[in-house]
């Protein structure tokens, strides 16, 4: 079940909310058999400043997080769709969106409970470790933020790793579906860079996808071999 969007924003000031929040979405993720969460918050998570003092939505956030986990099956899965300034825009400066995202992947990435981050790569610029950007839809944005991640993001001597096989940059599947799109022919150069070691693509989304024959999803699945 995804959590968020840009027209879902979710009260991430108090404690109270993130509790009652967990309370009432349980029941639905049991009673429906949901295997994961993927969390997608668009409006209301900002940063301290300081990478190493979590702000009052970072902390709901995690909140959020840790109570649903306590409350499914081990095993129950977590992913995170952030846009790309919550992410590696924090090579640019750490504070309010920027970076913003980056304790709450840190904390699930290095306990293992992160299946995999499915940035989005595009509707924005796409930045490098170095706070160097590029434009959406061009290889060269594309390896750099992924090798960023996978190299490791310094932010204020705090090192935030997500390795390639927990990647699954997300790109849109259409023109018009978002900004930045690649054409096959990119989206393969970009995957083949890596030979099979990410861990897959993310589109935005299936609708659109499936209104243009599936052009998205049936290049993938050739580039996968399957």
């Amino acid at each position: 079940m995804s959590i968020g969007g840009a027209a879902a924003g979710i009260d991430l000031n108090s404690a109270a909310v993130a509790d009652r929040f967990v309370a009432t979405l349980v029941p639905i993720l049991k009673k429906y058999n949901f295997d994961g969460i993927d969390i997608d918050i668009e409006t209301g998570l900002v940063g301290s400043g300081t990478i190493t003092r979590l702000s009052p939505s970072q902390t709901n956030l995690i909140r959020v997080i840790d109570g649903i986990l306590a409350q499914m099956p081990a095993g129950f899965g977590l992913t995170m769709a952030p846009e790309t300034a919550y992410v590696t825009g924090g090579s640019v400066t750490y504070g309010s969106i920027w970076g913003a995202y980056l304790p709450v992947i840190k904390k699930y990435a290095d306990n293992g409970r992160l299946w995999w981050l499915n940035t989005q790569y595009y509707n924005g610029s796409m930045y490098g470790c170095s706070g160097d950007s590029y434009s959406a839809g061009t290889v060269q944005g594309f390896t750099a933020q992924t090798d960023c991640l996978n190299k490791g993001l310094v932010i204020q001597g705090t090192t935030i790793r997500v390795p390639y096989d927990k990647q699954v940059p997300g790109l849109p599947a259409q023109p018009g579906a978002a900004g930045g799109h690649m054409t096959p022919a990119l989206v393969a150069q970009a995957w083949n860079r890596y030979a099979g070691g990410l861990k897959g693509l993310m589109t935005w989304s299936v609708n659109w996808d499936g209104a243009k024959n599936w052009t998205f999803g049936n290049n993938v699945k050739t580039l996968q071999g399957r």
